[in-house]
């Protein structure tokens, strides 16, 4: 089926007990909410080579390739921290391990979300390949 994308199904996504950060999102204005999902729809289509809406997913629950999620987190991930309350301190933040080593805070600019890459499917440099011998 078609991916769909909206605000409204972003709102539905941040439920509380769906989503650690459902106070987050649904602190924000709805036009927040809107801009942070037109932003993710461009960074999430710019990271996967084409328009996101033009993805397709199946029902299967076991789908772990859902673009549209993909969207969603990166919204939330690109919460700029004025938008929050006291935002410096309370705003999602995510800390990871640059490639050299050195302890980074997220997001920078243009990057993807590390949650979005895991519904995209995307692997994030080491693999494990089991063989049969």
């Amino acid at each position: 089926m078609a991916v769909t994308i909206t605000r409204e199904l972003a709102d539905q996504y941040f439920t509380a007990g769906n989503h650690v950060y459902w106070r987050v999102w649904d602190s924000l204005d709805e036009a927040d909410r809107d801009a942070l999902v037109t932003q993710a729809i461009r960074t999430i289509s710019r990271a996967i080579g084409s328009d996101v809406a033009a993805e397709t997913v199946t029902d299967d629950s076991l789908d772990f390739y859902r673009p549209d999620y993909a969207v969603y987190e990166q919204a939330i991930y690109s919460i700029p921290p004025h938008l929050i309350a006291n935002g410096e301190n309370t705003a999602p933040h995510w800390i990871g391990i640059g490639p050299d080593g050195e302890v980074t805070e997220f997001p920078k600019e243009g990057s993807i979300s590390p949650e979005a890459k895991k519904w995209l499917d995307v692997q994030s440099g080491s693999t494990v390949t089991l063989a049969r011998g």
